[in-house]
């Protein structure tokens, strides 16, 4: 999967999130569901690992909803089953870095932002600093491991973010200017350490890296040099 299209596809997970809502199904009964598109055997397989997860105090939805993406794919049920544990073994171990939430958008969030690469440091403290918007900052702390930006700036980045921001959406800017800015070449750790330039200057989250000026210029403005002459020339005063 290229760059884009991951980063594309973490900008759907955003917004699903911001939502606040990590249903797929918007509704309909996926228990019911699962049994209609897997074997008895498979669809009885799935509920043990649902109900185990639910014990430990795991949301099922997510894995109802992964499961039935597995079968929309055609990935065998044989494949399916220890993803679901996998999963399962995730999101309990997000929830318990996350402070024990029950807010499914959190847990799905910070076990994606696991499987990307970002640390358990980083996740306690985003989810510690984020408030509401802690879903959506993982999804763009997530974007900024995978992209190749060291943990300790991402960090920063999203410190400095999460202080400026006021939603999920001005959040997003940081996760639009590092697509654009790789786009146009940057390394992603060049990008980051740019956006994080930008914002401790003042920058707006939404117009980072786009070189918009944020400071007025104080210094004295040079002396107007008379037209023909070279000011190279000219005698310092006595």
């Amino acid at each position: 999967m290229t760059y884009e299209m991951k980063i594309g596809r973490s900008l759907i997970l955003a917004a699903f999130l911001a939502a606040g809502s990590a249903n797929v199904l918007l509704g309909q009964d996926r228990a019911a569901r699962v049994r209609e598109v897997y074997s008895p055997d498979a669809a009885a397989q799935i509920e043990v690992i649902v109900e185990a997860a639910r014990r430990n105090g795991v949301p099922a939805a997510p894995l109802y909803d992964k499961a039935l993406e597995g079968a929309a794919k055609r990935v065998p049920a044989a494949r399916v089953m220890p993803a679901l544990r996998d999963y399962s073994g995730q999101m309990e171990r997000a929830q318990g870095l996350l402070g024990g939430t029950p807010e499914v958008a959190w847990v799905v969030a910070g076990a994606d932002a696991l499987r990307r690469g970002v640390g358990e440091d980083a996740l306690t403290s985003i989810g510690r600093d984020g408030g509401a918007r802690t879903p959506v900052a993982l999804v763009v702390m997530g974007d900024l491991v995978e992209a190749g930006v060291p943990t300790g700036r991402a960090m920063e980045v999203m410190r400095e973010a999460l202080v400026r921001s006021t939603d999920e959406e001005s959040l997003l800017g940081v996760h639009t200017t590092l697509r654009r800015l790789v786009r146009d070449g940057a390394l992603p750790p060049d990008a980051a350490g740019e956006m994080l330039r930008d914002m401790r200057d003042g920058v707006p989250l939404r117009q980072l890296g786009d070189g918009t000026p944020t400071r007025l210029d104080t210094r004295t403005p040079a002396r107007p040099v008379p037209q023909g002459s070279d000011p190279t020339l000219e005698r310092p005063p006595v």
